[in-house]
């Protein structure tokens, strides 16, 4: 290849690939601060620590079913005493400790599932209250805008009064409006407030400076329902494995209904004499065999069972329904963004100059106004609603 063009090509190629990868780097950046932040949060602290415990108590079941136990005997006759020390043993014959091993790496995957989602919507209501936050301070910054544009109208309305160009009933029209933009400010304002705070809530280390969430994150997941995503979801995860823990509880109950043999060995002195004594000990389940309990068992798993299936099942709609919200939104407002693209600025200036020049009397420019500002909010609304849809759709399909 010629020498000239590598260089072009590398170029080219670089030219492409590096929004891409910048993209990437500030969405790996971002996620790792809110990473963080949920990690650092109380609630979830909380959540790690039961993990933990629960994991620790998991590792019982791979110790040993019975201890053995230390056995003394003391005995005077006559002037001959009698001393035996010995030890006693259960042993595990059919393998408890084998059912009982696998049962509780079961209980450890249920642990750490229910820790992966306690963390997952954690996450979820932090990205849920930066999106109402976002769209509080949006409508906020509208309501104020439009307040001080029927501010300046009513300086503009006394100045064409006193001309003659313009009557009482424009000014007094001009009056209302303007009242009823303060109440409009005022309640945005108070939703902005308690937006705020609902994330300071949630955010252990924030001052209020915004937070941006990359455009990268809107457009990286996986739209479509399949059964391996069902599968993966830790809903899905910990009904599964509880499952299985009572599968081996019935297996347990199985085994629980045999008996297990007990040794026992002493040694010691009988007056001038040694002594060795070998003991068995077999119980026998004659009077009360125990069925009932590996009846029952069998029971539990077959709801354990019912209760997975039931579980995946209803994870399966939750993602239907919630990507056909998704879908929805998504359409609609990918649809508002370019139909009001420079539009609001346009529009704005236009109005203006319309009712400036006369050609727009006071009454249809305040309903001008109106439409506008309805149109502005009706944007911010559907792209909350869409936002709110996709953190929905990645929560119930465990990809957040």
């Amino acid at each position: 290849m010629n020498k000239t063009i590598k260089p072009i090509i590398a170029l080219v190629i670089y030219g492409f690939l590096s929004p891409l990868v910048a993209a990437q780097t500030g969405l790996n950046a971002w996620q790792s601060w809110l990473g963080k932040q949920v990690e650092s949060h109380p609630a979830i602290i909380a959540a790690k620590k039961k993990m933990q415990a629960e994991v620790r108590l998991s590792e019982g079941g791979k110790q040993p079913v019975y201890n053995p136990e230390l056995l003394t005997e003391y005995e005077r006759d006559g002037s001959d005493n009698n001393l035996t020390v010995g030890v006693s043993q259960t042993l595990d014959w059919w393998d408890q400790r084998g059912r009982l091993k696998t049962q509780s790496e079961s209980q450890r995957v249920i642990a750490e599932k229910n820790y992966i989602w306690a963390k997952q919507q954690q996450k979820g209501a932090i990205l849920q209250a930066i999106i109402n936050w976002e769209s509080a301070k949006e409508k906020a910054d509208l309501a104020q805008k439009q307040e001080e544009q029927i501010a300046t109208l009513i300086k503009i309305v006394k100045q064409r009064q006193k001309t003659g160009d313009l009557g009482q009933v424009d000014a007094e029209l001009t009056y209302l409006s303007l009242s009823q933009r303060l109440n409009e400010t005022a309640s945005s304002i108070a939703r902005l407030q308690k937006a705020r705070l609902d994330l300071q809530a949630l955010l252990v280390d924030w001052s209020g400076q915004d937070i941006n969430i990359p455009e990268a994150f809107w457009q990286q997941q996986n739209f479509a329902v399949d059964d391996e995503l069902i599968k993966q979801h830790p809903l899905v995860q910990v009904a599964l494995q509880r499952w299985y823990v009572s599968r081996q509880a019935e297996k347990l109950a199985k085994i629980r209904l045999k008996s297990d043999p007990t040794i026992e060995i002493n040694a010691g002195n009988s007056g001038n004499n040694g002594l060795l004594r070998f003991n068995l000990t077999i119980p026998l389940n004659i009077r009360n065999n125990y069925q009932y309990r590996s009846d029952a068992a069998i029971e539990q798993t077959r709801s354990a069972e019912a209760d997975y299936q039931a579980v995946k099942r209803q994870q399966a709609f939750l993602m239907k329904s919630a990507l056909s919200v998704l879908k929805a939104y998504q359409k609609r407002y990918v649809r508002w963004v370019n139909l009001m693209q420079d539009r609001a600025q346009r529009s704005e200036g236009l109005i203006k100059k319309l009712w400036l020049s006369g050609d727009m009397s006071t009454t249809e420019y305040l309903l001008a106004l109106q439409q506008r500002s309805e149109g502005l909010l009706a944007g911010i609304e559907l792209k909350t609603q869409f936002q709110s849809a996709y953190i929905d759709w990645l929560l119930v399909s465990g990809q957040i």
